[in-house]
């Protein structure tokens, strides 16, 4: 798995998807996103993939390209993250 941090300069107009600022996914060998976390500018969780709200995510049947992709944040602090998120 790969656990990589998005903002507005890698996806323009993620601040649509109810303010986020940053997102964070997990994205699995074969370039899957499997989960995504978004916060606002002030840290708070504002999105979250899958989720009983959200019946589709950011990059719904979309691929990430794997060939060179380096995780930007550790799994562990990515399953704190998760684990922590209320929506």
């Amino acid at each position: 798995m790969y656990y990589l941090e998005w903002n507005e300069n890698s996806i323009k107009g993620l601040d649509g998807y109810d303010g986020c600022v940053v997102l964070f996914t997990e994205v699995s060998e074969t370039g899957v996103v499997q989960k995504e976390l978004g916060f606002d500018g002030q840290g708070n969780e504002c999105y979250r993939f899958p989720s009983k709200t959200n019946k589709r995510g950011i990059f719904d049947n979309q691929f990430v390209d794997v060939t060179q992709l380096q995780s930007d944040l550790s799994k562990e602090l990515f399953v704190e993250m998760w684990g922590k998120a209320s929506l």
